[in-house]
């Protein structure tokens, strides 16, 4: 049977039937793909937080010498001195619990957004595949099919047997079958 022989309605189920096919294929590679997209977003944030802890640690080694060079100054306030050291300490468990706040936040705001997208696409598929079920109950399980030679025929479904070849009221072809 040719293309110009299947009628609006049957052309159009079979363009659903190919476009729903390639849906399901784009949203099961999208869903492959995104452990890779997540730890490309998330490699950069780890790279701020590993800067921001090498320069704590840098500023954890400078602290003696900051702290020796305050005893040299105030050698008749020593209160003052561990004061001062105490104050470094705190400044910078300041800074590195806003460094981690501000990460864990990134991070929190990350994940939601790819797991509602992942819900998204989970929706998306279910639709899909619905679509497809509704479509192959429409079609009695029938499949059109080209072989390499370029000739086209009708793939009855497994189960279905063919009985005999009829016309039908305006002269085409028919395939008579049984379920």
């Amino acid at each position: 049977m040719a293309d110009s022989e299947l009628t609006d309605e049957e052309r159009a189920l079979y363009g659903l039937m190919v476009l729903a096919e390639e849906n399901t294929k784009l949203a099961k590679t999208t869903l492959e793909t995104l452990p890779r997209e997540l730890t490309a977003t998330l490699t950069p944030v780890l790279e701020g937080v590993s800067k921001s802890v090498s320069e704590a640690k840098a500023a954890f080694v400078a602290l003696p010498d900051v702290v020796l060079e305050a005893e040299r100054r105030m050698r008749s306030a020593s209160l003052k001195g561990a004061l001062v050291g105490a104050g470094v300490c705190l400044a910078v468990s300041l800074i590195l619990g806003v460094v981690f706040y501000q990460w864990h936040s990134g991070m929190q705001e990350e994940r939601t957004a790819l797991t509602e997208e992942l819900k998204s696409l989970k929706a998306s598929i279910q639709a899909e595949e619905a679509t497809l079920a509704n479509m192959k109950s429409k079609t009695w399980g029938i499949s059109l099919w080209k072989w390499e030679n370029g000739e086209r025929g009708i793939i009855l479904p497994k189960g279905v047997t063919f009985v005999r070849q009829a016309k039908t009221e305006d002269g085409r072809d028919a395939a008579v079958i049984k379920p």
